[in-house]
């Protein structure tokens, strides 16, 4: 058994994300701690927010974020990206299919998707 709690990652790394809403509907103007964890299984945080499974609208989307956060300088090409995630495709299918999972990736962190999820859970409770 681990002695890492469920809650936390045990390899993580850390970026800045700002305009988190804030209780209430206020817009924080300081930058949230974003956390990855890779090992164990893949897990996010944005401050103190776990970002559950279902707000991955495609899994390719989760894909590209684990290369950039493993990529030193969280940067790739374009084509290190398609040849990784799409070998063999064609570069106009793969350039769509890039484009559609950088969209659903954007979609799944904007703050005001955090913000509906956290409100549907707290809802939920």
């Amino acid at each position: 058994m681990s002695s890492h709690p469920q809650s936390q990652p045990a390899t993580h790394h850390h970026h800045q994300h700002r305009g988190v809403p804030a209780t209430g509907g206020a817009v924080r103007s300081e930058p949230e701690e974003v956390r990855i964890g890779l090992l164990g299984g893949f897990r996010l945080w944005i401050g103190p927010q776990l970002i559950e499974e279902d707000r991955w609208r495609l899994r390719k989307a989760r894909s590209l974020l684990k290369l950039l956060a493993l990529a030193p300088g969280h940067s790739l090409h374009r084509e290190q990206v398609i040849e990784t995630l799409w070998p063999g495709v064609g570069m106009h299918k793969a350039s769509n299919n890039l484009h559609q999972i950088v969209h659903a990736l954007r979609r799944a962190l904007e703050p005001s998707a955090l913000a509906t999820s956290s409100s549907a859970a707290a809802c939920s409770s």
